[in-house]
């Protein structure tokens, strides 16, 4: 179904689209809002122009395997049209952000990455299908490359010629061979020393990424460091994961992944940010890594979730822009499902 135009409507009045089990579908109605008789639930705004704050930057979704997997059972103009539904400004919500989950996550069947081949410090073997050819041979597996890429293009030719589908990629772990846990679940961290040959080969496998969906006409506007770093420290934890505290991440990007990222031309622009976990952590976080001159120098944005809101007031990310006004804040993953009721 394409989505209506908003059209025209005065300025008491607010248009919705409703769709129901009775058979509608999106159909179009204007409300008019109807003025309060007591003074006591009345409110003033005053808006001050003069006064600008964060642009937004946009909207959008997530390319995840549990994406491809419901779309490739779909026909393909069906599924053709749901991306359209989702990125078309014309006929539909007009998405421009689009995340990138480096090989699996919770939204994926299993666990794999992109070089499951242990000690292979070289990337010989990094691909971007669901785990290495020999271990699709021998299990039967499918070519998962199929779950995220045709989608992501199909989302990039919906986009209006005047605006540019931005991707940002998001890692949930580093391959089960290079965690202290052995495994993409659960709490863990990366192995060897601080900044070692694991350090530099997670980095590598961030610049191997950009580079073989590049291959593929795909560019990323932006990336994060690690995802929701705080669930590695579980050892519990049943999804993929990796530690990642605020010292760690701040002397890998100043001392490994911010220079290897600048010094390719491929990976130069990308909108750098850091923390991506719940707002309770947020400002203690985000201090420790930018009061490293030679961190901060490649930060460009903060990411945060929404679970555990109920614990910290939406204030905090005030202080934090307070603190830090260079750094644009972007909200990157807000799911609903994950509560037992």
């Amino acid at each position: 179904d394409d989505i209506p135009s908003v059209g025209t409507f005065q300025t008491n009045e607010a248009v919705i689209f409703k769709s129901s089990l009775s058979g509608e579908r999106l159909t179009r109605s204007v409300i008019t809002f109807v003025k309060q008789s007591s003074k006591a639930e009345s409110f003033n705004f005053k808006l001050d122009a003069s006064k600008q704050y964060q642009q937004i930057i946009g909207f959008g979704g997530a390319f995840t395997d549990a994406t491809g997997i419901n779309l490739n059972k779909l026909s393909p103009n069906v599924s053709k049209n749901i991306i359209r539904q989702y990125f078309s400004k014309d006929n539909g919500l007009g998405y421009t952000i689009g995340r990138v989950p480096m090989a699996s996550c919770d939204f994926s069947t299993h666990e794999y990455s992109y070089d499951d081949i242990e000690n292979d410090f070289n990337l010989i073997n990094f691909n971007l299908t669901q785990c290495s050819l020999k271990r699709i041979k021998e299990q039967k597996l499918k070519y998962y490359i199929t779950l995220k890429i045709p989608y992501i293009l199909q989302a990039q030719s919906f986009i209006s010629a005047n605006e540019k589908l931005n991707l940002f990629a998001s890692p949930w772990s580093a391959p089960a061979w290079m965690k202290t846990n052995g495994h993409m679940k659960g709490g863990g961290e990366l192995k060897g020393e601080k900044n070692g040959q694991y350090y530099q080969t997670w980095s590598n496998y961030f610049l191997k990424f950009f580079e073989f969906y590049a291959k593929k006409n795909i560019k990323f506007w932006g990336m994060t460091i690690q995802n929701e770093p705080s669930s590695g420290l579980d050892p519990l934890y049943k999804w993929q994961t990796m530690a990642f505290p605020a010292e760690m991440e701040r002397d890998f990007l100043s001392d490994i992944l911010g220079p290897a990222l600048k010094a390719s031309n491929l990976t130069n622009n990308l909108k750098i940010m850091i923390y991506e976990d719940q707002r309770i952590g947020i400002k203690e976080y985000v201090e420790k890594v930018m009061e490293s001159s030679a961190a901060a120098k490649y930060v460009d944005g903060v990411a945060y979730h929404w679970y555990e809101d109920y614990l910290t007031k939406a204030s905090v990310l005030t202080e934090v822009h307070n603190a830090f006004p260079s750094l644009f804040q972007l909200n990157t993953e807000a799911c609903t499902g994950y509560l037992p009721f």
